[in-house]
């Protein structure tokens, strides 16, 4: 080993020439110092961190707790809403319920595009409307089977209402430019049910609505339903008119538990 003379409170070494046991010592010092820068870090890291902390801003939580997204009844449609190429707006029964919503027309207001008319043009009374400016009089259906019917048509025997808009040949064959409107009516279910409800208003408004729910078998195969309509309401700002309806909507359902189900209604 050599030596060099070097300032006072110093020695120098050649590394090269220790033995190993010397160049083993400067290794382990060479850690301890290390290990010390780290121990000096970690002591100063708590009071960094603290200082952080004052500078964080505590937003408040908030739970979003949603249903899975509405799915379209109609056979036709043979894909998720989100992959079906084209505008299509499904308006649950929850819905309409909750506004109170007694007809078609009240419901179709919850979709926009859509715009009633009064029978312009020599056309017949009851649900008159054009879907993107389109007459889409002969463009409804029930269950998919398309309606021709000029009515004025209730929503107490309706599950939801879908509205396809947008040139609809591939699913509902010729019609209009503007869409379609699918009617989806209530069908029997496994589990038994009963509801009614009352409303009334001004004009001499009085509703009330029924719907019955009964399985007739044990396992659950079989259930019938029935819903059932009353309203006599006057029309308002017009003197001596009034309208009067009612309905009754029975069904059978057979093969619940089964891929395969028919249903009479």
């Amino acid at each position: 080993m050599s030596t060099t003379l070097a300032p006072a409170g110093s020695f120098v070494t050649d590394l090269s020439r220790r033995p190993a046991s010397l160049a083993a010592l400067a290794v382990a010092n060479g850690l301890v110092t290390l290990a010390a820068s780290a121990e000096s870090a970690a002591s100063s890291a708590p009071a960094a961190a603290a200082e952080a902390d004052e500078d964080v801003i505590e937003l408040a939580t908030h739970t979003v707790e949603g249903s899975r997204a509405p799915q379209l009844a109609s056979p036709k449609f043979n894909a998720p809403l989100l992959d079906t190429p084209q505008t299509v707006t499904v308006i649950p029964q929850s819905v309409f319920e909750e506004q109170a919503a007694a007809s078609l027309r009240d419901i179709l207001r919850n979709s926009p595009g859509i715009t009633f008319q009064a029978g312009e043009g020599g056309t017949p009374a009851g649900d008159q409307m054009t879907i993107r400016g389109f007459s889409a009089r002969t463009d409804m259906f029930i269950d998919g089977v398309r309606d021709l019917g000029g009515y004025s048509r209730d929503a107490f025997n309706l599950e939801q209402v879908e509205i396809a808009k947008g040139p609809s040949s591939a699913t509902a064959g010729r019609g209009s430019t503007g869409g379609s409107v699918n009617l989806v009516t209530k069908a029997p279910q496994a589990v038994p049910f009963a509801q009614a409800s009352a409303g009334i208003g001004t004009d001499d408004y009085r509703r009330a609505t029924l719907d019955v729910n009964r399985p007739l078998t044990a396992d659950h195969g079989t259930a019938l339903r029935v819903n059932a309509m009353w309203q006599d309401a006057g029309v308002p700002g017009r003197e001596g008119v009034d309208n009067t309806s009612w309905g009754v909507a029975p069904s059978l359902s057979v093969g619940l538990d089964r891929p395969t189900q028919l249903t009479f209604a």
